[in-house]
């Protein structure tokens, strides 16, 4: 290397280094004027995407009750339209091919239950009388046997009695347990506690006789073949009605039907159920919207839009830990109330300058530019 090659060498690092320091000054000029600046705590916020659905409240439950001809006919109704029912309410009943009447039945018994009590009175005065004549000493050994087997007879007769009596209580008694039975299967029960919404008092085979609707209300939602894969089962729902301002429920999609129930314009329609958590007002038949929260960022770092410089397409922060002043690129999504979503790069609870300058963005990129590491 001849002379005028070290010179030029020699020449262009110290302007290198002449251009470092002077940049590097200015730097930590910007930097000390940053420090005296406002700092913010990067604070966390949720993020969603609201869809909405119509809904109409609805009995959670129904039970129809369908007539069976092979049961018989109906032979009563015993509750009427309208009318609240519990679990196990009898709503009608079936005609007994043959009626047995139970109180005859337990008349019969009682009239043997009485024949039964006036024997046993008479085996214990057959047995008084036993002992009377065993006690008798006017009577002499025979005579006192004569009238002991006379009595001992009357007694086997007495005790036959009883229980040919006891014989026909016992059948008696299974009658009416028969009979009692047969009325219980013959009538048809409610399986929900709620209103008879439906009497059919000349059912055929296989219509319905009864419609029970519970006193539970669910919210009946419809959604077109486009947006029904955004919806699951168990997905948390909030609902709202017109007619009742400022309230809102909590609920969550438990059925969501396979088969549309209505096409339009080439559109299937599907239901969804939801069911609502809590108590409420609102009345069957409400018209409400159902708001679904769709791609949730939960407790996302946020920081406020003026602590954020753009530069060439990208976000950056300037991160304040201790006495270090770092500028950091962030990507950032959603806005709400001067709140940014950062979706990477930040975490919470960091501390930025609130109003940071833009030209500590550029010495640092010329800074980053010359730093021999950077340029590898």
């Amino acid at each position: 290397m001849n002379r005028k090659s070290v010179l030029v060498s020699i020449s262009v690092g110290l302007l290198l280094v002449i251009f470092v320091t002077v940049n590097t000054f200015v730097i930590h000029r910007v930097l000390a004027g940053e420090k005296k600046l406002e700092t913010v705590s990067v604070k966390k916020e949720t993020f969603e995407d609201l869809h909405s659905y119509e809904g109409l409240l609805v009995p959670q439950d129904e039970e129809v009750v369908y007539y069976e001809k092979s049961k018989g006919d109906i032979s009563a109704f015993l509750v009427s339209e309208g009318e609240e029912v519990s679990v196990g309410t009898a709503l009608f009943e079936y005609e007994a091919e043959n009626d047995v009447n139970v109180s005859d039945l337990k008349a019969e018994e009682n009239k043997v239950e009485t024949e039964i009590d006036v024997l046993d009175d008479q085996l214990d005065d057959l047995s008084s009388q036993a002992s009377t004549i065993q006690l008798n000493s006017e009577l002499n050994e025979e005579e006192r046997i004569q009238l002991l087997l006379g009595i001992d007879e009357q007694i086997r007769e007495t005790e036959y009695k009883k229980r040919l009596a006891e014989l026909e209580g016992k059948e008696l008694d299974r009658k009416i347990q028969e009979a009692e039975s047969s009325d219980v299967e013959r009538e048809v029960e409610s399986s929900l506690k709620g209103i008879v919404a439906e009497l059919n008092r000349t059912p055929e085979n296989g219509e319905a006789v009864a419609k029970v609707l519970s006193n539970e209300l669910a919210v009946q939602g419809s959604v077109s073949e486009l947006d029904l894969p955004l919806l699951s089962v168990d997905q948390e729902v909030t609902i709202k009605a017109p007619a009742y301002p400022g309230q809102s429920l909590t609920g969550r999609i438990t059925l969501i039907e396979n088969r549309p129930y209505t096409i339009e314009e080439g559109t299937s329609y599907f239901n969804f159920t939801v069911l609502m958590e809590g108590t409420n007002e609102m009345k069957e038949g409400t018209h409400v919207m159902i708001e679904v929260p769709l791609h949730q960022n939960v407790d996302a770092p946020v920081v406020p839009e003026e602590s954020i410089i753009m530069k060439d397409d990208k976000s950056y922060v300037v991160v304040v830990e201790k006495d270090k002043l770092e500028l950091r690129t962030i990507e950032t999504g959603r806005s709400k109330e001067n709140a940014v979503e950062v979706i990477s790069g930040l975490n919470v609870e960091e501390n930025v300058l609130k109003r940071p300058r833009e030209e500590f963005t550029e010495l640092l990129s010329e800074n980053k530019e010359n730093d021999p590491e950077t340029k590898g």
